[in-house]
């Protein structure tokens, strides 16, 4: 195929859209049928020329994830993981953004939770936000005596 862009080319177009992990670029390149010796190359150089930097990505990503409201640790690991961060750190970015006892960033999810069914249905809504258990307990603490957000909507994350 004549007009196929490079392999750099083609990572280059991708990164002008949004940040990537340098794992996502790697596997893009794969699906698009680039050899694993020129993904290699590309991959090497554009982390030497900073275009690929999977720190800068994950706090990116996390900022940006928590911008749409609270979440707790074990789902920003999860969503950073996902997409292409090691676990390393992902631990390392998600301790720097999420405080140790997220009792009050439950709170707040609580507070701004639009579902119905009450205390049971607001704790699955929490626990899919990845808040732990104590922060989960304390946001259910912090409900009306009815239990029912004041603000009925549906429960979707």
């Amino acid at each position: 195929m004549a007009n196929r862009l490079s392999a750099m080319e083609q990572a280059v177009r991708l990164l002008s859209s949004r940040s990537h992990f340098r794992m996502e670029i790697e596997r893009k390149l794969a699906l698009r049928g680039y050899e694993e010796e020129e993904i290699e190359r590309t991959s090497r150089r554009l982390v030497e020329l900073r275009y690929l930097d999977d720190e800068r990505t994950a706090r990116e990503l996390a900022a940006v994830r928590l911008r749409r409201g609270p979440l707790g640790a074990r789902r920003l690991k999860a969503d950073l993981v996902a997409r292409g961060a090691g676990q390393d750190l992902a631990d390392e970015v998600v301790s720097e953004v999420v405080p140790r006892d997220d009792s009050e960033l439950a709170a707040e999810a609580a507070r701004a939770w639009r579902g119905r069914g009450g205390r049971p249905a607001l704790a699955r809504y929490l626990e899919r936000r990845g808040f732990s258990g104590r922060g989960i307990l304390r946001a259910l603490e912090t409900l009306p005596a009815g239990g029912e957000s004041t603000t009925p909507g549906s429960d979707e994350t």
